[in-house]
This record gives structure tokens, C-alpha cells and sequence, in this order.
């Protein structure tokens, strides 16, 4: 089957019938609409589509076309990528592709056994068994997206570079929560606090239902940037076009995803109603789980735009990359042009900012109604700290530490 094909088999929304019904028991608020979507999932073949298209990846039936708007290319708008030739604005493309979800894939892990651990707090009351189905399905699809991630990733850097550079290693729960794709995990006091609340999800029913908060936070802004993936699709196909293998997966995984942002919408937001009313210590704990998924969010980056995330993780690799024969450029000829693609404003930095308002709207729109969160974060109050000239700021003060520790270990003398 070709890859336009199979776009025209898979090139349709789910359907998401969640109407309530009129009547229904209080405790079972939030429940009717769950299992509807749980049922639509099961018949979908979204994952069973992914599946299919990364064991078939091949990399160079898929070189010669964008993956997704050029805008979402690394790099986009700095001086490298305006000098680039078009071979190595779709290299680009590609590669921005692979770095996306290197940072999806986190939240993919982590949701792999925040699922599991909820349902422990929700099974034992009765009459949710069927929101633990719908997260044991979410699991099993999880892991299925990462391994497309992983797979097209790892084939797409060793065609084009030679070996992995930018491949994220797989985390575990802890480290998969962080942020920052590129650093090799957290340490080990950074871990305490997410250990703990691993214990009071389990065991709080009201804390289990407020993780789908922190968890729709996150499904949310990278939906705003997934979304695009899935329209560039669909407008290679209406005009008759081939539909690379990983814009196809980029789309499955976006209308799965979309069966698991409904689910946390109503986890989050009705059935959390009908347990009894949240002690002091667990609405401190909500309150700070989504405080830090705030500070997760309020950086850009125009390493890859859209992502919020620092980019001073990239400079080393990217660094390495530039190095490489499809760019051919010396030690200082890198160092000389990351400075201007870091250190100076350009319409990457503009794009990012973009990208960033719509998640920031999105998920202000998501929290607006949940009376148990602090002003600070119904508000998103962190979350918009992030702007062009604070990345800017960030960005030059790093890129000085990054430049000068390589000179020194080099050995050598740059100019500009």
C-alpha cells in the first residue's frame, strides 16, 4: 500500500460522541461520557495505524518532502537555515520532527504509570472500573507511540547523520517527567518530591482526578503544535499528494491523543465532584503539581519552535551537527553561527512566541472553572512568563558559558 493510501484510510477524525445522558446516579458523574470514549477508542485503529507505518519506515522512500510546515523546521528563521540549501531545509524539517517528540515521548512515559497508579485510588471505591479500562487501554497505546518515535527517529538520524546525536535515551518514570529531552536525567533530591506524590495519588481519590489536570496541561500544548503535522497531511492529500510516513504517524497519534485529552478533560473536571471535599494537604499538593508543570512551560525555544523548553540542552549537539558533512562547517564556522541563531532576535524566536500563545490560551481555557486552584495557577500566572526577550536573555548568557567551555577544551582561538 502507498503512503498516499494509506493517508486516505486514515485521514478521518474519531468520533467523540460524549453527550451525558439526562439523568444519571451522582456517583457516577463523569463516567457515561468516559465509557463512550473508551468504546470509540477500542474501535479506532489509530495505534494499529503507527504501528504498521514505523515497522515499514523507510527513510529514504520518505527524504525527498517535508514531514510538516516549514516554519516547524530546527532552526527556522536563523541565519543557518536561511543560508541552508532546500536538501538541507527538508534535513531540517526532519530533524525537528525527530527532536518533537523526543520531548512528547516523556509524557508518554510518565502517563504509562501515572495511569496505573490513579487507578489504584479510583478502583477500590466501585463504579469506576471502567475509567481504569480506558487508562489500561491509554497505557498499551503509549507504549506503542514511543516506539514509533524511537524507531523513526533512530532511522531518520542514521541516514542523515551517520549515527544517533539527538536520540533521547529511554527514561525511566522519574526522568521521562523531565522537560528537557537532551539532559541526562534529574538528581537525586529532584526526585523526592515526585516520589512522594506517587504515594498520594494512590491513595487520594481527589489527587488521582486533579493529575488529569496537570496531565491535560501537557496534552494540550503539545496538541497545539501536533495539530499542524496532522493539517499539513491533510493538504498533501487533497491535492493528490504523498504523504510521508511520519506526517501519517504525526496524525494517528494526534487523534489518539485526542481520545486521552477527553479523557483527562472529564476525569479532571466532573468526576472529581463527587468525592468528598479535598483536605488542606490535598489541595496543596494539586496546587503545587500544577504550579510545576507551569515552570515546564514557560520557556521557548527556537532550537525546535514550539517546544518550551531551553535551548542551551541543544548547543552541544547542535554543535556537532553543524560539524557534520551535510553541513560540512568548521569548529568555528559553528560556534560563529549558533551565536547569531541564539544570541540575536530572528523570526524563529517569533514563531516560538506564536506557538506559545495558543497553547498558553488553550490551557488558561482548560483550568479557567476549577475553583480548587490558587489564582497564580487558574491564571497560568507562570506559564506566561515566558517571552521573546527573557529566551534571548537566557539564551546569550548561556551560549557565552557554552562557547568559552569549548574554546577551552579545543584549545583554540575564535574570533566573532
Amino acid at each position: 500500500m502507498t503512503n498516499t493510501a494509506k493517508a486516505s484510510a486514515v485521514m478521518e477524525p474519531p468520533l467523540l460522541e460524549v453527550a451525558q445522558p439526562a439523568k444519571r446516579k451522582k456517583q457516577l458523574r463523569g463516567v457515561s461520557p468516559i465509557s463512550k470514549i473508551y468504546e470509540n477508542n477500542k474501535a479506532s485503529s489509530f495505534t494499529e495505524n503507527m504501528e504498521q507505518l514505523q515497522k515499514s519506515f523507510d527513510y529514504a522512500s520518505n527524504a525527498d518532502a517535508n514531514w510538516t510546515y516549514p516554519e516547524l523546521s530546527l532552526l527556522y528563521g536563523s541565519s543557518i537555515y536561511e543560508a541552508a540549501s532546500e536538501a538541507q531545509k527538508r534535513a531540517l524539517n526532519h530533524i525537528y520532527w525527530v527532536c518533537f517528540y523526543n520531548y512528547v515521548m516523556g509524557g508518554e512515559i510518565t502517563t504509562m504509570v501515572a495511569n496505573q497508579i490513579c487507578c489504584g485510588a479510583f478502583y477500590p471505591i466501585g463504579g469506576y472500573e471502567v475509567v481504569c479500562h480506558s487508562l489500561d487501554l491509554e497505557t498499551s497505546q503509549e507504549r506503542t507511540h514511543v516506539e514509533a518515535f524511537r524507531n523513526i527517529g533512530r532511522v531518520t538520524e542514521k541516514a542523515l547523520f551517520g549515527e544517533t546525536i539527538f536520540e533521547r535515551p529511554m527514561p525511566n518514570y522519574l526522568d521521562a517527567s523531565h522537560t528537557k529531552p537532551q539532559v541526562q536525567g534529574r538528581g537525586p533530591l529532584s526526585k523526592i518530591p515526585l516520589m512522594s506524590l506517587q504515594s498520594v495519588l494512590g491513595q487520594s481519590p481527589f489527587v488521582a482526578s486533579q493529575y488529569f489536570v496537570a496531565r491535560g496541561l501537557r496534552n494540550i500544548q503539545a496538541k497545539v503544535k501536533e495539530y499542524q503535522h496532522s493539517a499539513y497531511g491533510k493538504e498533501l492529500e487533497n491535492a493528490g499528494k504523498p504523504v510521508p510516513a511520519p506526517t501519517l504517524i504525526s496524525h494517528n497519534h494526534c487523534f489518539d491523543e485526542g481520545y486521552h485529552t477527553a479523557t483527562s478533560k472529564f476525569i479532571s473536571h466532573e468526576i472529581y465532584r463527587d468525592f468528598k471535599q479535598p483536605n488542606a494537604f490535598e489541595k496543596l499538593t494539586v496546587n503545587a503539581m500544577v504550579r510545576s508543570i507551569q515552570f515546564s512551560m514557560n520557556e521557548l525555544s527556537v532550537t525546535v519552535p514550539g517546544i518550551f523548553s531551553q535551548d542551551e540542552q541543544y548547543f552541544s549537539t547542535i554543535y556537532k551537527m553543524l560539524q557534520k558533512p551535510l553541513f560540512g562547517m568548521s569548529s568555528q564556522e559553528a560556534l560563529n553561527e549558533m551565536g547569531k541563531a541564539y544570541c540575536q532576535e530572528h523570526e524563529g524566536y517569533h514563531v516560538a512566541a506564536r506557538y506559545h500563545a495558543r497553547a498558553l490560551a488553550k490551557n488558561t481555557e482548560f483550568v479557567q472553572d476549577l475553583d480548587h486552584l490558587a489564582d497564580f495557577n487558574r491564571e497560568l500566572k507562570i506559564m506566561s512568563t515566558a517571552s521573546i526577550e527573557k529566551a534571548i536573555r537566557a539564551n546569550t548568557a548561556a551560549f557565552r558559558r557554552f562557547r568559552k567551555k569549548t574554546v577551552k577544551a579545543e584549545g583554540k582561538s575564535y574570533r566573532g
